[in-house]
C-alpha cells in the first residue's frame, strides 16, 4: 500500500473586503425583496404572530450599525431598537424612508470598515456581553440573521400569492 502526501499551503483566509462584499451581496439582495415587497403589506402583514417585514428590516438596520461600529473598533455598544427612533434617527413609516434608511445605513457600513484594523476579523473578543469569539464569526452570525429575516419575507409573499 502506498501513502500520498497531499502537500499543504497556506490556509485560505478571507479577507476584509471578501467578508464585506459577502455582506453587501446579502444586503442588495435584503434591499431587492424589500423594493418587491408591497407596501401596503410591509408594516403590517404577518402570520402566527410574526413581526410585519418593516420589523424584521428594522431590526436588521438596529443590528448592523452598532455590529459594525464593533467589528471596526473593538467596543460593542448596543444601541437598541426602533420605537418612535433610533440612533437619531425617526422610525420609517412608508416603503420610501425605509430605502433611504436601509440605503444610508449601507453605506455607514461601507465607511466604517474602510477603518477597520487588517486582523480584527481574527481577534478573539467579547461581543455586546452575550458571548466571546473570533470576529468574523459575528459577522456571519448577523449575516444568517438578515438571510433569515429575508426568508421570513419570502414565506409572507407566498402566503400573499405573490412569490
Amino acid at each position: 500500500m502506498t501513502t500520498t502526501t497531499i502537500p499543504t499551503a497556506n490556509p485560505v483566509t478571507i479577507t476584509p473586503e471578501v467578508m464585506l462584499a459577502y455582506w453587501q451581496d446579502e444586503r442588495r439582495q435584503t434591499r431587492q425583496l424589500i423594493e418587491t415587497f408591497p407596501e401596503d403589506h410591509l408594516f403590517f402583514y404577518s402570520l402566527n404572530g410574526m413581526r410585519p417585514f418593516a420589523e424584521l428590516v428594522l431590526d436588521i438596520i438596529s443590528m448592523s450599525l452598532p455590529a459594525v461600529v464593533g467589528i471596526t473598533t473593538g467596543h460593542w455598544q448596543p444601541t437598541g431598537s426602533f420605537s418612535r427612533s433610533w440612533n437619531g434617527e425617526p422610525k420609517p413609516l412608508n416603503k420610501k424612508d425605509l430605502l433611504e434608511l436601509w440605503d444610508k445605513t449601507t453605506g455607514e457600513i461601507d465607511r466604517l470598515w474602510a477603518e477597520m484594523p487588517e486582523d480584527r476579523l481574527l481577534e478573539k473578543q467579547t461581543v455586546f456581553g452575550l458571548g466571546s469569539g473570533p470576529v468574523y464569526s459575528f459577522v456571519l452570525r448577523y449575516i444568517d440573521q438578515e438571510i433569515q429575516h429575508r426568508c421570513q419575507a419570502i414565506l409572507y409573499l407566498r402566503s400573499l400569492n405573490l412569490g
